[in-house]
């Protein structure tokens, strides 16, 4: 069967084969300017990043296609299907690209959101559904792994492997106060575990501010296990 869809993906591919003659010719006849300009964007639309920053230099028009900021959330959804994070007030959703193209680099998602969280069709599930966020540079990260672990009845918990207990950890979560409640962050030797879904923010917060984590892991860790980071105060920047 015909999938207009599968077209616009392979002519949008073609195009960063002769970008290369585009770029050398007078612009008034580069960009595909023989094709209708709705079908121009649908093309362009269809491009990784990475090409669609470079045909954006053939002509004016296809830079004011690529920097078309909707585009760039499918692009995220497209190529960062692990990595999904929403833009913070005053972030574009081309800036998010950026920086999760840093962040992909950087750190690696071993296991599966999805099956973290039970779905409508499985409300319930086995126990210990496991995720790990592993620094690509184990050797130069402040920690071993990020744990996220999906239990019965749809209960998370975050659980951070430190390489050293740090002082400044323990102080920087007894001044946000989670070591203390009826669900306080529970310490172990050389591990850091929130089990209350309310203070995850915070607790992510925390790792951010200590520079182990980078705000936007935060965000999408925050994000995909579809917690909410409304509150601007205790939530990653």
């Amino acid at each position: 069967m015909y999938k207009p869809i599968c077209f616009l993906h392979a002519a949008a591919l073609s195009l960063t084969s002769v970008m290369a003659m585009e770029m050398d010719a007078p612009e008034e006849t580069t960009g595909g300017n023989h094709l209708p300009t709705e079908l121009q964007q649908q093309i362009i639309d269809q491009l990784p990043g990475v090409n669609a920053v470079k045909v954006a230099c053939v002509s004016r028009q296809w830079h004011e296609f690529v920097n078309d900021d909707p585009a760039w959330k499918n692009r995220i959804q497209n190529d960062f299907q692990e990595f999904l994070a929403q833009p913070i007030e005053g972030e574009s959703w081309q800036e998010v690209y950026k920086k999760l193209t840093e962040l992909s680099e950087n750190w690696r998602i071993v296991g599966d959101f999805s099956k973290i969280l039970p779905s409508r069709r499985n409300q319930s599930f086995l126990n210990n559904r496991r995720l790990y966020v592993i620094p690509q540079d184990q050797d130069n990260s402040q920690i071993e792994a990020i744990q996220i672990l999906g239990y019965e009845e749809g209960r998370i918990s975050i659980c951070f492997s430190s390489v050293q207990e740090d002082p400044k950890i323990v102080a920087e979560l007894q001044k946000a106060g989670l070591l203390s409640g009826e669900t306080p962050v529970q310490l172990s030797e050389g591990g850091y575990r929130c089990t209350d879904k309310n203070r995850f923010a915070k607790f992510l917060a925390v790792f951010v501010k200590v520079d182990f984590i980078p705000p936007l892991l935060a965000r999408a860790i925050l994000h995909n296990i579809n917690v909410s980071t409304t509150d601007e105060e205790n939530s990653p920047q």
